[in-house]
């Protein structure tokens, strides 16, 4: 029975839309920017981690303040990949 769910899971993400995978990402962007606002508040990040988080804060408030098309994903997660590599780097 297992060896039927990974395929199961796969055939699933294979067919979500952009504005599924949006919600996800931008949830991901949520949680992140929670964390990172944590270790500044703790003195954490340095001045290049923070001017990265501001630079992409703008920019990923306004892509998951509405519809997420295809090329709005792609945005997304390249300023939520950013910021999840600063939240493993001060972990």
């Amino acid at each position: 029975m297992r060896y039927l769910i990974a395929p199961l899971i796969l055939l699933i993400v294979a067919c979500t839309t952009p504005a599924q995978d949006g919600l996800v990402v931008c949830r991901a962007y949520d949680s992140s920017l929670r964390a990172l606002a944590g270790y500044r508040a703790a003195d954490r990040l340095s001045i290049e981690q923070v001017a990265t988080v501001d630079r992409w804060r703008p920019v990923l408030n306004e892509a998951c303040s509405g519809p997420v098309s295809a090329s709005t994903l792609s945005v997304i997660e390249q300023g939520v990949f950013a910021m999840i590599a600063i939240e493993e780097a001060v972990q």
